[in-house]
């Protein structure tokens, strides 16, 4: 996937990648007036804790990064970014996905291939489960303690960080 200051396929997650500037401004996507599409990017222009960027799951709802202890989450659009700082909304061109999308998400060309998926462990009826937060979809089928949730959740996320794991959600997410 082509993404600010990388060429298709070049970008291998394990640095920081482009800031929150640079998506502002990128040629990839195009700005419009809200609300925004499910996998449109909430942009919050600015530089370091100045700024903030999410993916839109739906026309008020966004997952971002929010730090090492919090992680990835599911949140509000509105009233979330940078205090004094306007949110802009960025919908993907279709050149910059390379053939990745989400089907049935209706997220086309969208970056969960870029992003670690929003894990989280949720308390359900009985125990909890490990919950992919963007698509609501559990990992488990039974709710199971606490403990063995928090490792599942730990596997996955390891998981995440490995090319061949991504490159085959990839392809089957290309079908």
């Amino acid at each position: 996937m082509a993404i600010p200051g990388y060429n298709p396929g070049t970008y291998n997650g394990q640095t920081h990648g482009p800031v929150v500037l640079d998506w502002a401004t990128w040629s990839g996507a195009s700005t419009h007036k809200g609300p925004p599409a499910r996998g449109d990017l909430c942009v919050w222009p600015g530089a370091g804790a100045g700024g903030h960027i999410g993916i839109a799951t739906s026309g008020t709802q966004m997952i971002s990064a929010l730090d090492h202890i919090d992680g990835t989450k599911q949140t509000g659009i509105t009233g979330f970014g940078p205090r004094g700082v306007a949110v802009i909304y960025r919908s993907l061109s279709g050149n910059s996905s390379g053939g990745v999308s989400a089907p049935g998400l209706g997220i086309p060309g969208c970056l969960i291939g870029l992003v670690l998926m929003p894990y989280q462990v949720v308390a359900v009826s009985g125990g909890h489960k490990v919950k992919n937060m963007l698509t609501g979809k559990f990992y488990s089928r039974r709710p199971q303690s606490k403990e063995r949730a928090e490792e599942q959740l730990r596997a996955l996320e390891a998981a995440e960080h490995s090319p061949g794991w991504r490159g085959h959600r990839a392809r089957r997410a290309a079908r």
